[in-house]
Formats: structure tokens, sequence, C-alpha cells
């Protein structure tokens, strides 16, 4: 067991820690808000398959996909009116060697 001394400021620090989640928050969440945060609102598939294939097209290092059943052949804009360029397969592709990850 801790001495007193130890413990007191060691809990003063947990309760300060937790404060924003002890109190009442906006509509009654768990969790207070939180701003400048790099979220978005998505109303359709659309517009998020579109920011996701931005995002990968952006990727400098690494892409990483958890997925429990991938179709990469999945066009991530829409209208494809570009051909192949947007199928998520070819988007891979282009990363690949970007990467320098696959051997030509």
């Amino acid at each position: 067991m801790l001495p007193l001394p130890v413990f007191i400021p060691h809990f003063i620090w947990c309760v300060a820690a937790a404060r924003d989640f002890i109190q009442k928050n906006r509509f009654n969440s768990f969790a207070p808000e939180r701003l400048s945060v790099d979220a978005g609102w998505f109303v359709d598939g659309s517009s998020y398959m579109s920011a996701i294939a931005d995002a990968l097209e952006g990727a400098k290092e690494e892409i990483f996909i958890a997925d429990w059943w991938l179709s990469p052949e999945i066009y991530m804009k829409r209208p494809f009116v570009d051909g192949d360029y947007w199928r998520l397969d070819k988007i891979l592709q282009r990363k690949a060697v970007s990467f320098c990850c696959l051997p030509d």
C-alpha cells in the first residue's frame, strides 16, 4: 500500500485527467466535445469512397487496409470516366510502385 502523502497527488492527478469524462457533456455523451478534429460526415458511399481514394493517393509511406471482404475491382470515384484510373486495385498498384514495394 502506498503511503498517504504519495497517494494523494496521484489521486488528484487522476481526478483532473478524468474531469472531462465525469462531468455532464453535450447531448449527455460520455465523452467531451472535441474541436479541431480531422473527421468528416459522409451521407452516402459515393463521397466516402471518393475521400478514401483521395487519402490513398495522398499516402506517402504506408497503406493499411482492414476489411472483411475486399473487392479490389471496386471503383472508388464515380462516375468512372477516366477508365480504370480510380479502381482500387489500380490505385494500390500505382502506390506500390511509388513506394518501391513491388518488383517489376
